[in-house]
């Protein structure tokens, strides 16, 4: 208990609220980049065999995790 009001007053932590607020605006960012995906990746796909097309797909969607994957900013 001790070590919990420490950590309060020195600000090591974060409400719950806000934890859950960070988690649901990433949740949005990471569902609209994949929800655009076909608008953004239709232009470069055309002319485009399977494979190639299999290849873009696959360096977007990384993009996006990688993306995605980075440490949420402190508030």
């Amino acid at each position: 208990r001790e070590t919990l009001t420490v950590s309060k007053l020195k600000k090591e932590l974060i409400s719950r609220q806000v934890v859950e607020d960070m988690f649901a605006d990433r949740a949005r960012e990471v569902k609209q980049s994949i929800l655009s995906l076909g608008r953004r990746l239709a232009p470069r796909l055309l002319g485009m065999n399977a494979r190639e097309i299999e290849n873009e797909i696959g360096k977007e969607t990384r993009r996006i995790c990688l993306d995605y994957s980075r440490e949420i900013p402190k508030t």
